[in-house]
């Protein structure tokens, strides 16, 4: 099992790579806006666009299920 510092240090490189993620796609908004695009990128940053919207739900479905564990956890305890 992992420690609190691997799981922190795993957090952190995922929120890194979520951030540079979400900057490709803004980069290449930019392109877009200025008709510099092939049509090739477009599908290929298209479906990046799209699995970055699903890391997005799988977060925030996981901050959810954590704190539905921590509540739950909490309520066992009284």
């Amino acid at each position: 099992m992992a420690t609190v510092s691997e799981q922190l240090d795993a957090s952190i490189e995922e929120k890194k790579a979520y951030t540079r993620l979400l900057n490709s796609i803004a980069d290449f908004s930019e392109k877009l806006v200025k008709g510099e695009a092939t049509p090739d990128e477009i599908a290929y940053m298209s479906k990046v666009a799209d699995l970055a919207e699903q890391a997005k739900y799988e977060r925030m479905k996981n901050a959810i299920y954590q704190q539905f564990h921590f509540g739950s956890d909490l309520l066992s305890s009284l």
